[in-house]
């Protein structure tokens, strides 16, 4: 082999290499970031405590002339006890927006990745406007689907 091939061959390696050393560095990076934002959410320092939203939500809508339907399972999670009392509570008011907002979306709106994600936040201030904030000022944090089903 030529020098101008095996220098061309060492330099293919070292570039490989330091794109592989930027690429997990970066990674380790963002990695440690995600750790910071989830301790500066838990900056009580008490645990996540979750309530399933139970019975599923079952709504119907059409698409393409052809009744579809939806079941969808959801559970919320906060730091502290009283803001799930008050979400079980307020559970016929809270499972009356989920339903209603559900059953105004077509299946366009409730398909895909990102369209689940606006649909998970939609809920979540939904369910925020009407417990509001516990006696320590804590709310629900987050809601997560738990179930998902579309035929």
């Amino acid at each position: 082999m030529s020098a101008i091939a095996i220098t061309f061959i060492i330099l293919i390696l070292l570039a490989g290499g330091g794109g592989a050393f930027y690429y997990y560095s970066t990674l380790a990076e963002k990695a440690q970031a995600a750790d910071k934002a989830a301790s500066a959410q838990s900056k009580d320092g008490l645990p996540p405590i979750y309530l399933d939203l139970e019975p599923a939500f079952i709504v119907n809508f059409e698409h393409k002339d052809t009744l579809r339907y939806l079941q969808a399972n959801f559970s919320v999670m906060a730091r502290d006890q009283a803001v799930l009392d008050k979400v079980t509570l307020h559970m016929p008011a809270i499972r009356d927006r989920i339903l209603i907002l559900l059953s105004n979306k077509t299946y366009a709106e409730l398909s895909g990745k990102a369209r689940k994600e606006k649909l998970r936040l939609e809920i979540l201030l939904e369910i925020r406007k009407i417990i509001g904030t516990s006696d320590t000022g804590h709310s629900v944090e987050n809601i997560y689907i738990t179930g998902y089903v579309m035929q």
